[in-house]
């Protein structure tokens, strides 16, 4: 026996995966900065002491972002500083600069401990090597 739904299923059908396809691509197309508000961009020297000043100001904080990138041959950072979570105890850490195998070892090491990656992204220095940053919450 065969059946024949007509042709509005199709269209139906058709409709729903065209509309898929363009909130996929839409959330793809989103840069991490329309995401996250970040700081200026940073020196080594600049961004070393924008953590210090942290460590002491930065109480009821947390980092939802970091990223790094090579600007006429220097490093340079930013990070994504927004209020803690007030209902329960919270932990974070970050890394930057870190070689691949650094971070793999340190996604494995952190996710035992209870930390979820929330940010993770890769430069590439004028020599060609990959550097990498991450943030994890726990």
């Amino acid at each position: 026996m065969k059946f024949s739904f007509g042709i509005f299923p199709r269209i139906v059908c058709l409709y729903l995966c065209l509309a898929a396809l363009v909130i996929f691509l839409s959330c793809r197309s989103k840069e991490s900065s329309d995401l996250h508000s970040y700081s200026k961009w940073m020196t080594r020297p600049e961004f070393t002491e924008f953590l210090k000043k942290q460590e002491t100001e930065g109480k009821g904080k947390w980092a939802d972002a970091l990223e790094e990138k090579w600007e006429n041959g220097y490093q340079k950072f930013r990070i994504a500083i927004t209020t803690a979570p007030e209902e329960k105890p919270y932990s974070w850490l970050f890394s930057y600069d870190i070689d691949q195998k650094t971070f793999q070892a340190q996604l494995t090491e952190n996710s035992i401990n209870g930390y979820r990656l929330v940010h993770s992204g890769k430069s590439t220095s004028p020599s060609g090597v990959d550097c990498y940053t991450a943030v994890w919450h726990k």
